[in-house]
């Protein structure tokens, strides 16, 4: 593999280069095939080690660093390495193209910090930047690469060059010419050619508005996927309108009907497409016709069982029969009026419970009656349970008051109102069943930590003692954290007196969960302070957020504990905060990091509330896309949190009418509840009525001093670790 810079090449020019070797066409996708790789050194213009690895092919170059693996309609890619590397601190290559004769073009605007701030305000020099060219060193590149002197068939043939350059330029060039002869020529490529060939002549047709129903309709059953997938779309385009946009096919106002012998192609091609990528466009499509003529597609494409584990098509065909909810409400649940609709997993596991959910959140009347229609067109009564998960999800933590007596008597006809459903309810039956299974250790864990939590979102005097069991257990960490967040809807003085003890004898995620509760409520709080001020508890076990939820709090005698305990101290300045990252930097900079080493300090001190590829919390943003190869960046957001906060996870504190402190970041909010995430990582659901004050903090959720106390060794570890590019542990 050679790759040459072109030395003293300017930002501008490599941009340039880079917009000379774009696709004409960014949608005329090729499936090229990849070959063998290989590597070499070679040298950048600084005289500095640039290694590279790549696969090459004509068609289109390949970085070895990247395996593709087919997923039904997606594709999932895997880091197999680095492709281009450089010791050289500028380096920051930001695009890759195809060049025409074949080799790759990478544009490397070269520059030592990178930071939005700078970019925007023009803070750069418009004049370090280069262009590197990758070419195996072994391959024969493309020589002819002036294409205006073609004639049109020439270009016609080249519509299927294995180069992709060859490809969108002579699309561009026929574009451009507008020549009548070349509709025949393409005509008869699409018809005989099984491969990129044909998907460039449909695409050429399409521009030189030549491509008529009777074509697309014929490439409908083309062997090549990606010309079933385009003559879709373009069909799509032809008649469909943009939902949400309010723009509409060619010469329409609105969306307009297939003709007859279309849909029915198009219908056939639903129930018997093979390609699970030619399905996704077929549903994306389905969006943007007329209702009537989308629920036939979405009912042809829903019974497609093999779909129901896809990533995508799912939630397309959910996307457009959402769309057309508004349009026209009752068409929509007329959907479920075909009986064999109900038995298909999709329509079970993911269009039905949607459905349902998404009229119950509304919660007007005639949206509450259309449930109570799902609800009755439900074909037995098990196949209502897959309604009924909707509408708990939608009523989760809402008030179930006002229901129409249509949808009460739906719901009891059905006989399959969900426990947690009826529990809600105030169901005393249901009440008793509910703890019971909560209390029963060979009942499943998922159902037993639904049940506790629904117990924190509705108060029942009874389930207090279960609860507290569950807190003070050897039950599972998921188990008893739920238990003592639940807990914090109940204000008993004894609630307090356990949960300090469990304090006492806990660590981590439960002797936090626990804190959470104890700061929650005035009277608790000054039994956790008392045990502090004992030495039963440690100070510094009181992690700063909780210590900020207890100032909340409005008794004297609290204040004044918290006041000798843990006095305010004042805002650290710009100064301390800059000698102390350079102190930081310094130690680093001084040994090497064994990311090994590191990793259980990661786990210890971050993955509590963050993700690194996949091991870590949820509470604060993932690190896994974030900037960690540049160590100005991390060490500022690390050791001065509040600088730049990450939108939505601002931090917010809340007090409720029943006297209860809480805070974290806003996870779902509507009209009628709001759910938060504090820094236990337990979800509370609460009705917005119950809400007394919601105030932002201005600050991020993240404690400072997250270093403290670690040797320069450790440090260096945890730092290695951090800036891994893939995982290196299971």
């Amino acid at each position: 593999m050679a790759a040459t810079p072109a030395a003293g090449t300017t930002s501008k020019a490599a941009s340039t280069l880079s917009k000379a070797s774009t696709p004409v066409s960014s949608v005329l996708r090729g499936r090229p095939t990849l070959s063998d790789s290989c590597r070499s050194s070679v040298r950048s213009p600084r005289s500095r080690a640039l290694r590279t690895s790549v696969r090459s092919s004509k068609a289109r170059p390949w970085p070895r660093s990247i395996k593709a693996t087919c997923s039904p309609s997606t594709y999932v890619t895997t880091d197999k390495g680095i492709a281009m590397w450089s010791e050289d601190v500028g380096f920051r290559p930001l695009y890759s193209a195809n060049a025409p004769d074949g080799s790759l073009f990478v544009s490397d605007m070269y520059e030592y910090y990178i930071a939005h701030g700078q970019h925007y305000q023009n803070q750069i020099d418009p004049t370090t930047g280069r262009m590197y060219r990758l070419r195996d060193k072994d391959a024969k590149l493309e020589t002819d690469t002036n294409l205006e002197g073609k004639t049109t068939a020439q270009l016609v043939a080249l519509l299927g060059h294995p180069n992709k350059f060859h490809r969108t330029a002579s699309l561009q060039l026929l574009a451009e010419r507008r020549d009548p002869q070349a509709i025949a020529l393409l005509e008869a490529q699409l018809a005989a050619d099984k491969g990129r060939g044909a998907l460039g002549s449909l695409w050429s047709l399409y521009q030189a508005e030549a491509l008529t129903d009777a074509r697309a309709v014929a490439a409908l059953t083309h062997a090549y996927a990606p010309v079933r997938f385009w003559a879709t779309r373009f069909l799509g385009d032809k008649y469909g309108v943009n939902r949400g946009l309010g723009v509409a096919g060619v010469g329409s106002k609105g969306a307009r009907e297939l003709p007859a012998k279309v849909f029915a192609a198009i219908l056939a091609r639903a129930q018997t497409e093979p390609d699970a990528e030619v399905r996704s466009q077929l549903a994306s499509s389905a969006r943007r016709l007329p209702t009537a003529q989308m629920l036939k597609l979405v009912t042809a494409l829903a019974s497609r069982d093999e779909d129901a584990t896809d990533a995508y098509i799912p939630l397309l065909l959910w996307f457009a029969l959402e769309s057309h909810v508004t349009l026209d409400r009752e068409a929509v649940v007329g959907f479920a009026k075909d009986p064999a609709i109900w038995d298909r997993p999709l329509v079970q596991q993911h269009l039905l419970p949607r459905l349902m959910r998404r009229f119950a959140t509304e919660g007007r009347r005639a949206d509450l009656l259309l449930c109570a229609q799902l609800l009755r067109l439900a074909p037995t009564p098990a196949h209502s349970v897959h309604l009924m998960k909707g509408f708990e999800d939608a009523y989760r933590g809402r008030e179930l008051a006002g229901l129409p007596d249509e949808l009460l008597q739906a719901v009891a006809a059905s006989g399959k109102a969900p426990l947690i459903l009826r529990v809600r309810q105030g169901d005393p039956v249901a009440i008793k069943e509910s703890l019971n299974l909560i209390a029963n250790r060979k009942a499943d864990a998922t159902e037993r930590l639904n049940q506790v939590r629904v117990f924190g979102e509705v108060r029942h005097p009874e389930a207090q003692a279960v609860l507290l069991a569950i807190a003070g257990s050897a039950e599972s960490a998921a188990l008893r954290k739920a238990a003592l967040i639940s807990l914090m809807t109940y204000g008993q003085p004894e609630v307090g007196t356990q949960t300090v003890a469990i304090v006492e004898t806990s660590a981590g995620d439960i002797r936090l969960a626990a804190l959470a509760l104890l700061a929650s409520r005035a009277e608790w709080s000054q039994q956790l302070l008392q045990a502090v001020k004992s030495g039963r508890i440690g100070a510094n076990t009181v992690p700063r957020d909780m210590v900020e939820r207890m100032r909340q709090h409005e008794p004297k005698q609290l204040q004044s504990l918290l006041a000798e305990l843990y006095p305010v101290k004042p805002a650290a300045g710009v100064t301390d905060f800059i000698a102390k990252i350079a102190d930081v930097e310094a130690k680093l900079k001084a040994g090497t990091g064994n990311p090994y080493a590191g990793e259980p300090i990661y786990m210890e001190r971050c993955a509590p509330c963050h993700k690194l590829f996949f091991k870590g919390g949820k509470i604060g943003p993932e690190l896994t896309a974030y900037q960690r190869d540049n160590l100005g960046t991390m060490l500022i957001s690390v050791v001065n949190p509040d600088i730049e906060i990450r939108e939505g996870f601002q931090y917010f504190s809340v007090t409720t009418n029943d006297g209860r402190s809480l805070s974290g970041f806003l996870v779902e909010r509507d009209a009628q509840i709001l759910v938060l995430r504090g820094l236990e990582g337990e979800d509370i659901t609460l009705r917005q009525a119950d809400i007394r004050l919601l105030t932002p903090m201005g600050r991020s959720l993240m404690p400072e001093g997250l270093l403290d106390g670690m040797e320069p060794q450790q440090l260096r570890d945890l730092f290695a670790y951090l800036r891994i590019s893939q995982p290196i542990s299971k």
